[in-house]
């Protein structure tokens, strides 16, 4: 499959989150009662009369800024005249991902509401970016330059919630999130008209602080525990000692990273005063 391929079905994929999390959660979860739902039906009218509510009044978009590094290696070989190697070098050296463009959309759904008004809540979070690593020369005849990044998820957590989001009440004004889960994602690469990428399931934890000015906002924190490899042009890229065609390989493997985003709650403008 091509970069275009796969860059065509991340799209797909990150458009369809928001359809399938609201198929998902029906209005029967969360909150006792049933009602047919009519357009002009607010907020703070379901709740007074004990509706349940729509999942996409707990939903937020926004824009996502992923703060990641990774390992980059090259590695040269030379070949003797029966076309064996007969040495291997290698450059090592730290890059950080440095984002051009990023966005995110999430929803969460209650599991349990607690004593203290605190709540146990289920959420995802989309995540897409695009960015870039920019690698420097080496001795080995790698001449640098930028390599193109693209990153897509879903962010699975399972949440424990306080505060204004945990009551969907204007009149809390501040709220905060501590969270963990897995981070199914897609990492695609092009350097130097080389591309790969991989598929990983990183953990993460994550810590939201939200505030309540007109609408509930909400400045989401990530750490991704990540290890797959953006780039990996080459089976022999573990410095072994298999015979190669090519003298050169790339790897471009990220380590633990950090991520947040700024995003607005759109519904919570509606809220009702408890």
């Amino acid at each position: 499959m091509t970069t275009k391929n796969y860059l065509a079905l991340i799209s797909i994929v990150f458009i369809l989150c928001p359809f399938v999390s609201s198929a998902q959660f029906n209005n029967n979860f969360g909150f006792q009662g049933s009602y047919h739902y009519h357009p002009s039906i607010t907020y703070a009218q379901a709740k007074e009369r004990g509706m349940n509510l729509k999942p996409w009044w707990r939903s937020d978009i926004g824009i996502y800024m992923p703060f990641a590094s990774a390992t980059y290696t090259h590695i040269y070989r030379t070949f003797d005249n029966a076309g064996n190697i007969s040495t291997i070098n290698s450059s090592t050296s730290s890059v950080a991902f440095k984002p051009t463009f990023g966005m995110c959309e999430g929803l969460f759904c209650p599991i349990a509401t607690l004593k203290d008004k605190s709540m146990i809540a289920f959420a995802y979070q989309g995540n897409f970016a695009l960015g870039k690593f920019q690698i420097q020369p080496d001795q080995y005849g790698n001449p640098g330059g930028s390599c193109s990044v693209y990153e897509a998820g879903v962010a699975l957590s399972l949440d424990y919630k306080l505060g204004v989001d945990a009551q969907l009440d204007s009149k809390q004004r501040t709220g905060i999130t501590f969270g963990a889960g897995f981070y199914p994602n897609m990492l695609l690469s092009v350097y130097q008209n080389n591309g790969g990428g991989s598929v990983s399931f990183d953990p993460f934890v994550k810590v939201d602080f939200s505030f309540f000015l007109g609408v509930c906002f909400k400045l989401k924190t990530m750490v991704i525990f990540r290890n797959g490899a953006y780039l990996q042009t080459d089976a022999n890229s573990d410095n072994n000692s298999y015979t190669s065609t090519n003298p050169n390989s790339t790897s471009i493997i990220g380590s633990p990273s950090f991520a947040v985003a700024l995003v607005v709650l759109p519904y919570s403008w509606d809220w009702g005063n408890d």
